[in-house]
């Protein structure tokens, strides 16, 4: 009677659980060279980057897209390190402490040669030896700048020139007798009324400017002066400018 009621066992075939197939190593080259397009989009450099003066927003000068996700991505594998190229980063320097500046001067050539933008943004302390400091910081200054033969981009916003003798009108330095020809945008944002004038006479160096920024003898203290003076432009190509930002 059991024997008749027990059904013989059938054999049971256990599917397996479908794994996905879309794992890394199947993805094609192209989707691949697409998810690095996307991770990191190079910009290219707007110019002018600096604002009018009327229009008091953050400070212009900050970096662009940064490339940290895409230069993981590439390190994942050998693959990934073929498939997309390594970027020559386009680097926008700050230099803020007579440090930062020894630091720049004695940066290697294939660096100094990716520089496209460079901020000056430090003023000595009254500790320091102004006088002297000033001349040798201005010197070293436009060494470096002859260093960067791509350099589109300059911002004078605080500077360790400033010292102009007794009467407040003495220039120590000299405008040097160089070009500066990648130079398309200069702009120079000293509240110094004397470096208004002297160093804005930087633009009898770069013969590519396009876009200038300045203050003048209006805009800037006038300590320690017994007169007023003119504030002028002279270099004659500036009528040429695309831009002209004066405060």
């Amino acid at each position: 009677m059991t024997d008749t009621l027990v059904k013989p066992l059938k054999s049971v075939r256990f599917i397996e659980e479908l794994k996905p197939s879309s794992l890394f190593h199947s993805l094609t080259d192209e989707f691949i060279i697409e998810v690095g397009k996307y991770l990191y989009t190079k910009t290219t450099l707007p110019l002018p980057s600096f604002k009018p003066h009327f229009e008091n927003y953050k400070h212009a000068y900050d970096t662009r897209t940064d490339p940290k996700d895409y230069i993981a991505f590439r390190e994942v594998c050998h693959r990934t390190s073929y498939l997309l190229k390594p970027i020559k980063k386009d680097l926008e320097i700050e230099i803020k402490s007579k440090e930062s500046l020894a630091k720049w001067m004695e940066a290697p050539e294939d660096i100094l040669d990716n520089v496209v933008r460079l901020r000056l943004n430090f003023a000595l302390s009254p500790k320091d030896d102004i006088p002297k400091s000033s001349q040798i910081l201005w010197k070293a200054f436009i060494v470096l700048l002859t260093k960067l033969p791509n350099l589109i981009e300059l911002y004078l916003t605080s500077t360790p020139f400033c010292f102009h003798g007794l009467n407040g009108q003495t220039n120590l330095f000299e405008i040097p007798e160089v070009q500066f020809d990648s130079i398309e945008t200069f702009a120079n944002e000293v509240k110094c009324r004397c470096c208004a004038e002297h160093l804005t006479g930087l633009v009898m160096c770069m013969d590519k400017l396009k876009y200038l920024k300045c203050t003048s003898e209006d805009s800037v203290a006038q300590i320690n002066l017994e007169e007023p003076y003119d504030f002028y432009l002279t270099a004659g190509y500036l009528e040429n400018l695309e831009s002209r930002y004066i405060e």
